[in-house]
């Protein structure tokens, strides 16, 4: 998820994300941020797709199952703003 948690809890029902994969090979992709097992505890190892963000209705969503460490989500942030061109 992107957004801070102050705007999660407004009424709007939906959250801005990014892909999270295991198909390693989309490291070699621009910008792409590599998440190893040390950052998020998955088994395996991660890649933040920041070419595929997406917006997802909150009545999907069950729990939370991980929050990326500041390091990384400081690459990921970096990696979309470069994207969108912000």
């Amino acid at each position: 998820m992107l957004q801070p948690d102050d705007f999660d809890r407004g009424r709007i029902q939906t959250i801005i994300a990014v892909v999270l994969t295991t198909r390693l090979r989309l490291t070699a992709a621009t910008r792409n941020v590599l998440v190893t097992t040390d950052d998020t505890g998955p088994p395996k190892a991660s890649v933040v797709n920041v070419l595929q963000i997406i917006t997802i209705d909150k009545s999907f969503l069950s729990e939370q199952v991980r929050q990326l460490d500041d390091r990384v989500m400081m690459l990921v942030e970096d990696s979309v703003s470069t994207v969108v061109a912000l």
